[in-house]
């Protein structure tokens, strides 16, 4: 099992019907939309950065990042190494870059028998 990649338009709205209904999140408010993206959802750029591929090394050709994203926001503003290298969702439906390294849910992908 991988973690959920998502390839169009109709995996998306499915997906994020259902991503927070569950988080301990979903019922906290958010100050800001960043402080509301606890979800990953596979997708990385840690190989090179700018270019994302889900987990299992395809290349992601649907994205819906928020506005200005992705950012790589820690490497630019503080010379941090590691940078926001995953894709996580947030509640307003579209994406954000995190650092890898935060601990968050995530959905697994499981091919349909």
């Amino acid at each position: 099992m991988n973690n959920v990649s998502l390839t169009d338009d109709s995996e998306k709205s499915s997906t994020s019907q259902h991503v927070f209904v569950d988080s301990p999140c979903a019922y906290v408010d958010c100050p800001n939309w960043w402080d509301c993206c606890e979800t990953w959802n596979g997708a990385t750029d840690i190989d090179n950065e700018g270019n994302f591929t889900w987990n299992h090394r395809t290349a992601v050709d649907f994205t819906n990042w928020n506005e200005d994203q992705p950012d790589n926001f820690l490497e630019e503003s503080s010379g941090d190494e590691d940078g926001q290298h995953c894709a996580a969702f947030c509640r307003n439906g579209f994406w954000d870059d995190n650092e890898c390294s935060k601990k968050k849910t995530f959905i697994c992908e499981k091919e349909h028998t």
